[in-house]
């Protein structure tokens, strides 16, 4: 009986011992720190903040191609991914509509920056929309490449202020993108002017492209104005097939 005893009681040592020698292979890890989440209202600054984190975060965007800003509404899993997420970017400039009012209430609780929030005001443009007397500016900045890059500041400096550990790592790619920016602004203005001027019009629903049309200097027509909450009518549609037809639109 003592014999039995004696092996049991080693085997409970031999267990033991291999638990706590197996805790302690473990410890290590668990003390590995989870990476950030991220979370953008859209693609175009999910691609800013993908281009600055790299693989610091994990970045998630709620709004992918084709889905409209102005009248985009939250789903509950996106609210869930907001209540989740360490840190939130935006665009700012009323882009999203109602949504923009949840943003900045749960800026309080945790991180929630606007990307917008250190462009110079003097190249911003101005719109009004009937029965709104409140001065405002056109949201669609991406589409004027230099000014867009004035994001990827945003989005270094608030990446550093939340994980400064990672800071050096932040700047060096924000550099590089800014880089790549720049390059593409350029070929763009290159590509435009190939177009002979008299045929240098773009023809769209919706009037998103005034800062493409200032910057790289090409006409544009729209039916709706800068938001799709404007309504157009049939003389709207008329007027535009006239020019088309006019001007020999392709």
């Amino acid at each position: 009986m003592k014999q039995h005893f004696f092996v049991f009681f080693a085997f409970l040592l031999v267990t033991f011992s291999a638990c706590t020698q197996e805790k302690k292979t473990e410890s290590p890890q668990s003390h590995t720190p989870q990476k950030l989440e991220i979370v953008t209202t859209t693609g175009m600054i999910g691609d800013v903040v993908k281009n600055v984190v790299g693989d610091k975060a994990n970045v998630t965007s709620l709004m992918g191609p084709g889905v409209d800003p102005h009248l985009y509404k939250a789903t509950q899993g996106d609210l869930n991914r907001i209540t989740e997420a360490d840190i939130i970017f935006y665009n700012g400039l009323f882009l999203e509509g109602k949504m923009e009012g949840i943003l900045e209430k749960l800026g309080k609780k945790k991180p929630v920056y606007a990307v917008s929030e250190t462009m110079p005001k003097a190249r911003l443009l101005d719109y009004s929309i009937e029965g709104n007397n409140k001065d405002l500016n056109d949201p669609h900045i991406w589409f004027d490449v230099d000014l867009w890059s004035n994001t990827v500041d945003v989005v270094e400096n608030k990446m550093i202020k939340h994980d400064a550990t990672n800071a050096e790592f932040y700047t060096q790619k924000a550099k590089k993108y800014k880089k790549q920016l720049n390059t593409l602004h350029q070929d763009v203005k290159t590509s435009i002017a190939t177009i002979p001027r008299n045929q240098r019009i773009l023809i769209t629903s919706h009037d998103a492209f005034k800062y493409f049309e200032r910057t790289y200097d090409i006409e544009v027509e729209a039916l709706q104005g800068i938001s799709t909450v404007t309504e157009f009518g049939l003389k709207d549609i008329s007027n535009l097939v006239n020019l088309i037809v006019k001007r020999k639109i392709k």
